[in-house]
């Protein structure tokens, strides 16, 4: 991977990195918002505890998104970006470019097999 490829994979990384947390504020700040006293019938519960819930699992998977552009960032830092965790081999820039958080080449996350 070139240095220009590099420096293109840490801007979108840091751009994603600031969608991700913009959405998470979001999302905190909908799950902290009190539903109205008047909507206390069983259909109303019913229709909040599943929308909390979705909003919860939506949370969550922004969350370890944010782990993951972090822990990309990381790696940049320290001279080990683009390589396989498990496989060690080189991750596509393709793949990176797509998503550039990823911690595994196509082979090993099960997307291509052989």
């Amino acid at each position: 991977m070139t240095q220009q490829e590099l420096d293109q994979l840490l801007s979108l990384l840091e751009m994603r990195k600031k969608v991700v947390v913009k959405k998470i504020t979001e999302l905190k700040n909908m799950l902290t918002v009190e539903a109205p006293d008047c909507a206390v019938d069983r259909v109303d519960r019913t229709l909040d505890m599943m929308e909390k819930e979705r909003l919860s699992k939506a949370l969550r998977l922004k969350e370890i998104q944010r782990v993951k552009i972090d822990k990309a960032l990381v790696k940049i830092a320290e001279g080990r970006y683009g390589f396989c965790e498990q496989c060690g081999k080189e991750i596509s820039l393709e793949r990176l470019m797509v998503l550039p958080e990823s911690e595994n080449c196509m082979v090993c996350s099960g997307v291509v097999k052989f």
